[in-house]
């Protein structure tokens, strides 16, 4: 650099450039249905596990949570949420990374209508539509291909009926009902 009075100067600036980083989130595969690097669909009301390599030093969750390189999350069913995370390498910078978390649609099972006493050969039915149905009466399978939304008691006294259903995508909910019949 010269300056007005004919003068020069110099300096030297010395810089590192450190490598950049990547933190992806995983998520434990065992509740997954469909699922890309950005989003991952799964079953309502089933806990997510996510979680980033440990090699960071630093981790912040668009949750709050800090300093934990995992967390569990459950969605309600047919919703969708992101999921953020910043994480600050031993060079001190910031990556980040991004998934949706979306659920399938609630399984539903509504045997309040079921009255607790019933006539023997009553019909006792299951009104939603779902893919499959297992009744169970005090915990043993009355329907061995899981097709059927009904029940007929067919043997007296009182016991405990138990509903299953899932939907298209493998998602389950179960209810149970003391009945006399």
């Amino acid at each position: 650099v010269v300056d007005v009075n004919n003068c020069t100067a110099r300096d030297t600036i010395n810089y590192s450039w450190y490598p950049q980083s990547d933190v992806d989130i995983a998520y434990n595969t065992a509740i997954i249905g469909d699922a890309s690097a950005d989003s991952v669909y799964f079953c309502p009301e089933n806990a997510i596990d996510l979680s980033v390599s440990d090699s960071f030093v630093d981790y912040l969750c668009s949750s709050g949570e800090t300093d934990v390189n995992s967390i569990s999350f459950v969605v309600p069913g047919g919703v969708e949420t992101s999921v953020w995370v910043q994480a600050t390498d031993v060079n001190n910078c910031l990556v980040y990374d991004t998934v949706s978390l979306i659920t399938y649609k609630s399984p539903s099972i509504d045997l309040s209508k079921v009255p607790s006493a019933i006539c023997l050969c009553d019909t006792i039915f299951n009104n939603t539509d779902m893919a499959q149905y297992q009744w169970e009466i005090v915990g043993q399978p009355i329907d061995p291909i899981n097709n059927r939304n009904y029940f007929v008691p067919n043997q007296t006294g009182t016991y405990e009926v138990k509903l299953t259903t899932w939907t298209d995508e493998d998602c389950t909910v179960s209810e149970s009902k003391i009945i006399t019949a």
